[in-house]
């Protein structure tokens, strides 16, 4: 009884409060893209059978229009650095501006620079701007993008993302992991060491030195000194991530495939699922404040949050089930710290501290555990524990 009415509170809590909620679009396209330029207006960039496509909303999504645009070669990126400037990219060095809010776009020489692909782009302002694509390439516009230069990279790998934290200081993330760095605003630029192999599609920087990127097969990466070191980010998940953004130092979202959406509230030392219905991959997220949100991806969608996706908990009747019956004893501790689950038993236990980085970690088959900790440092970490089932539950500790 006492387990049938707690489903019914996480289900009505669930209901209550909107979370991600789709909106409906002129379009069945595949959107890569979504940025805006103020509450009201947005922009979301993609391709239909090779066409490309862009919708704009004037009224905070209630309402999408498709833009004309000068041709229809698959866009890949959108990016309003200003409420009436704005740039869309895509196949065979495509670039489009528009100086009117979208009422009309002009073709930019970066389609004549290259043929690549550009992925994305980054403007400090509306004119200072770099674009990443395929094949190495890295470009650089001083002039609002009547003129693209080349940057030095050294390499041929697909580059998908580009952040930068300062005029001079700029990152790049893309295939196999790479990851590389300019500190001359892009007049040479560095490979940083990366710990992942797998793709890397979004990055975003809160502050100079604390950074994330994220990738394929789960793959959420921080680092807390300039991208000198990363540490990768225990998610539990094999999904492909796509985007990063957060809205705050603490408060942060990723957005994936199969409709997943990820935040964290802790700087990213735990990520948990919030409550979506919608099935389709999300290739991109963006937000216009701490409340309002939205996301596109597969089929046209787009969503919208009004409450930063509502509910920040673990997402399933058996993950909330093996949460609440967790018991981790005591707490604060000083020697010794138990972790106990009459209901499931435990498969792996991990510990890390507040820069992300794992310190303990052990396996087991059994419902209860305990951990000598009298030789950690005095302070704050994070617990998580998995059963056998693969569900996961977090718990903060100190150690005094």
């Amino acid at each position: 009884m006492k387990k049938l009415l707690l489903l019914a509170i996480i289900a009505f809590s669930i209901k209550a409060n909107a979370q991600w909620v789709t909106q409906t679009t002129p379009t069945i396209t595949y959107l890569y893209s979504i940025c805006f330029a103020d509450a009201n207006n947005g922009y979301s960039a993609g391709n239909d059978t090779l066409v490309g496509t862009l919708v704009k909303t004037t009224n905070g999504g209630a309402n999408w229009n498709q833009v004309t645009l000068p041709n229809t070669d698959i866009l890949w990126a959108v990016n309003f650095p200003t409420l009436t400037t704005g740039y869309v990219s895509g196949d065979n060095g495509l670039m489009f501006k528009t100086t009117n809010a979208g009422a009309t776009w002009s073709v930019q020489t970066a389609a004549t620079l290259t043929s690549h692909t550009i992925y994305a782009m980054y403007f400090l302002d509306s004119v200072n701007g770099y674009a990443v694509g395929s094949s190495g390439t890295v470009i650089k516009t001083t002039n609002g993008g009547s003129t693209w230069a080349y940057q030095n990279v050294g390499a041929t790998n697909s580059y998908r993302a580009v952040y930068f934290t300062s005029p001079t200081v700029g990152y790049a993330v893309g295939n196999g992991g790479v990851i590389i760095k300019t500190t001359t605003s892009g007049t040479s630029w560095g490979f940083l060491t990366s710990p992942t192999a797998s793709d890397l599609r979004g990055i975003y920087f809160t502050s100079v030195d604390t950074g994330y990127a994220v990738g394929y097969n789960g793959t959420i990466l921080k680092t807390v000194n300039a991208g000198t070191s990363w540490t990768i980010q225990n998610t539990g998940m094999t999904t492909s991530l796509y985007q990063v953004k957060f809205v705050s130092p603490n408060v942060g979202y990723v957005s994936g495939g199969s409709g997943k959406i990820l935040v964290t509230t802790d700087a990213g030392i735990t990520w948990t699922l919030q409550p979506n219905s919608n099935p389709n991959n999300l290739r991109s997220i963006c937000f216009v404040n701490a409340s309002i949100g939205y996301a596109a991806g597969k089929l046209g969608t787009i969503l919208k949050t009004t409450n930063g996706g509502g509910l920040i908990s673990t997402v399933g009747t058996e993950e909330n089930d093996f949460s609440i019956s967790l018991s981790v004893y005591p707490n604060p501790a000083n020697d010794l710290i138990s972790i106990e689950n009459i209901t499931n038993k435990l498969e792996s236990i991990s510990i890390v501290d507040v820069l992300g980085n794992e310190i303990y970690k052990s396996s087991m088959e059994k419902n209860h555990s305990t951990i000598d900790v009298s030789g950690f440092a005095k302070g704050v970490y994070f617990l998580k524990v998995t059963d056998l089932g693969r569900n996961e539950a977090t718990r903060k500790i100190i150690i005094q």
